[in-house]
């Protein structure tokens, strides 16, 4: 099912994915799907992790400034790869859908959803 998700979300992207699709290329029922994963953002998420930990393997070059380096040279190849990134563009919430409230003790604005940091 993973494997699926990912082919399907770097063929077609993400608006167009859908646990139908996913469920069919998986010769699986739907609800197998939704048995493991309550939602499709969470599952093209652990589909993700495990294409990027098999496609990006831990560096191990000896030092930490190596490893570093190593890593990003990795990461920036997933610019190179155009579906990719419009797969992955396609999870991040539009401006217009994430809740802005003034937050007055900090003096400025902030988002109003639980993963944003909080200074």
């Amino acid at each position: 099912m993973l494997a699926a998700t990912v082919e399907l979300l770097e063929e077609h992207g993400y608006q167009a994915l859908t646990i139908e699709k996913i469920a069919q290329r998986s010769k699986v029922a739907k609800s197998t799907i939704y048995r493991w994963w309550r939602s499709r953002p969470e599952l093209v998420m652990e589909a993700y992790t495990h294409v990027v930990a098999r496609r990006m393997p831990e560096p191990d070059t000896g030092t930490v400034n190596g490893d570093l380096s190593a890593f990003v040279t990795q990461l920036s190849s997933v610019a190179e790869h155009s579906p990719r990134v419009q797969a992955l563009r396609g999870l991040m919430p539009r401006p217009s859908s994430i809740p802005i409230s003034a937050n007055r003790s900090a003096g400025g604005w902030t988002a109003a959803v639980p993963w944003w940091p909080r200074c």
